[in-house]
């Protein structure tokens, strides 16, 4: 798989209008080590939140948006048409195959926050810097988020930390969009389930295991209840295991995963009542 280290002097050039805001954010944010994206939402006049969404690919950008922010940042009138223009590309295309990977993505979407792709992304900046603090400027989330998604791209084989000034992001930069993020995401997930079990067998193939699937059809009300029932087993679990802790000899490790997502699209006729 390819690997490239991002510094600040090898990363190309925004080609997208959230690029050109992350970019700008990112060039005065190196500028001033107290600039943040409040300070910026305050220059574009726009809500910060609304400005936090924009720029981690949570909210459309509309093609009003494209025009008023792209002025204050000074893009020209051909630059900020051209935008309009791709970004209205950019939907169609994403509407095509939206049903297609929607399955997936939510999936995903359940095994993280949605900050991950947001750090990939701004790794791909010419301005990146490798340092929490600045992405917390960038991105206006916590420290812990951050940390927190950090693992996340490590343990999913995305990001490698050489030192500290040299994040390697091992897609190579081709994860363009989120839904790509979260479907890789998500197979990296199952692969790596499949490689403990295997393991499982040949380290301890006499322990005690089960292994088990069950596909239902279920209803809204019956879905959320089964959701609910899953999370408070592992948590169960996970209260048990503390609560006996000092009394273990010898332990062993057992990995507990439980998978609820859908396999069917909900948009279709609905089945009849039985």
């Amino acid at each position: 798989m390819p690997t490239h280290v991002l510094k600040t002097s090898h990363a190309a050039r925004p080609e997208s209008f959230r690029e050109h805001l992350q970019a700008e954010l990112a060039a005065r944010c190196n500028r001033n080590p107290r600039y943040s994206l409040r300070a910026f939402a305050g220059f574009l006049a726009v809500d910060h939140a609304t400005l936090s969404q924009l720029m981690r690919g949570k909210r459309a950008l509309t093609p009003s948006m494209i025009r008023r922010l792209g002025g204050r940042i000074g893009l020209s009138i051909d630059e900020i048409e051209r935008h309009v223009t791709l970004e209205k590309d950019f939907e169609g295309a994403a509407a095509g195959t939206k049903q297609f990977m929607s399955l997936a993505a939510e999936a995903a979407a359940a095994l993280l926050d949605g900050h991950a792709f947001a750090i990939l992304e701004l790794m791909r900046l010419r301005e990146f810097r490798p340092d929490v603090g600045w992405i917390e400027r960038m991105l206006g989330i916590s420290a812990d988020a951050i940390n927190i998604a950090l693992q996340h791209l490590i343990r999913l084989g995305f990001l490698e930390m050489r030192a500290a000034d040299s994040w390697i992001d091992l897609t190579g930069g081709a994860v363009l969009h989120e839904e790509q993020f979260n479907i890789l995401a998500l197979e990296r997930v199952l692969s790596r389930s499949r490689e403990l079990q295997q393991l499982s067998a040949t380290v301890a193939p006499d322990a005690p295991r089960f292994h088990g699937s069950l596909t239902l059809a279920i209803g809204a009300t019956e879905r959320a209840k089964m959701i609910a029932a899953a999370e408070q087993l592992l948590r169960l679990l996970s209260s048990e295991s503390a609560a006996h802790a000092e009394q273990k000899t010898r332990e062993q490790l057992y990995q507990f995963e439980i998978h609820c997502f859908p396999i069917s699209s909900d948009t279709g006729p609905a089945s009849p009542e039985r």
